[in-house]
């Protein structure tokens, strides 16, 4: 990643959210930039977000458009950080409520042996079940992964030039 940065309106753009929509998910804590000093103080400075962030941003975009509340997207949230960089290779089940298509869960599934065992718990319970499909991240990952690469090098950084890398001493070269 280094020092390579997507603005607000990128990232808005590249997960197809509004960009209120993301600000509003960074102030309440949905969205927990990993850091905090890619925000330079004054007026008409943005947030800055690196791959890791904007994976998180369009996941939460994804099921957001899937129907999951925020009080869920949170808890997913929390559970994908934990995985780290790995949460790529992990599934979301969308769980439906008994009665309509809305989602009353979601379910990270890590292994096969994960979607079995929540199959097998769905089936003791009566008027649950799986919505769709589990959400595979791996191509959202991919896509964000490539979009990222894209837009990142043509993002200037403030006090620098596009193409130009800062060195320790904050010269460039």
């Amino acid at each position: 990643m280094g020092d390579n940065f997507v603005s607000t309106p990128q990232a808005a753009k590249i997960a197809d959210v509004a960009e209120r929509t993301l600000a509003w998910w960074v102030s309440t804590g949905l969205i927990k930039p990993s850091s905090e000093s890619n925000v330079a103080p004054g007026v008409g400075n943005h947030r800055r977000f690196d791959l890791h962030d904007l994976m998180s941003i369009c996941v939460v975009a994804e099921l957001r458009n899937q129907g999951v509340g925020v009080r869920r997207l949170r808890r997913v949230q929390n559970e994908l950080a934990i995985l780290g960089d790995d949460f790529a290779s992990a599934r979301l089940a969308l769980i439906g409520e008994p009665q309509g298509d809305e989602v009353a869960d979601v379910a990270i599934l890590r292994r096969v042996s994960d979607e079995k065992r929540l199959l097998m718990s769905l089936m003791k319970q009566p008027g649950q079940a799986m919505l769709v499909e589990p959400l595979e991240l791996k191509p959202i990952a991919r896509r964000v992964r490539r979009t990222f690469a894209k837009v990142a090098g043509a993002v200037p950084v403030r006090g620098r030039k596009p193409g130009r890398k800062a060195t320790a001493s904050g010269a460039t070269g």
